[in-house]
């Protein structure tokens, strides 16, 4: 059914740690491919994170299955700011929401 939503992305629920390790933390409804893109304020990509594969549906909200980020954009840390991030499942975008990175 079109406009039936796949995914969800909890970024109320992002996990951080004392390393500044990111954890996105989303559910699939089917089996599909989960896909984040990370921007800044002006509008530019900063970082795609693309899985690459198919996942079976459930959810992926525990350390050992949500999907981690290092904070890096190609070997260099990403600066303390607000950014973007948009969720797409099977190249659909879902959802976008905003993160606050800080050390």
């Amino acid at each position: 059914m079109a406009g039936t939503k796949k995914g969800s992305l909890y970024l109320t629920d992002l996990a951080r740690n004392a390393d500044n390790e990111i954890w996105f933390r989303f559910s699939l409804r089917e089996y599909a491919t989960p896909k984040f893109e990370i921007y800044d304020l002006g509008g530019a990509l900063k970082k795609t994170l693309d899985l690459g594969q198919d996942l079976p549906p459930g959810e992926y909200s525990s350390r050992g299955r949500a999907y981690f980020w290092d904070r890096e954009d190609g070997g260099t840390p990403l600066a303390d700011g607000v950014y973007f991030v948009w969720f797409y499942v099977d190249n659909v975008l879902q959802e976008v929401g905003k993160i606050a990175l800080n050390s």
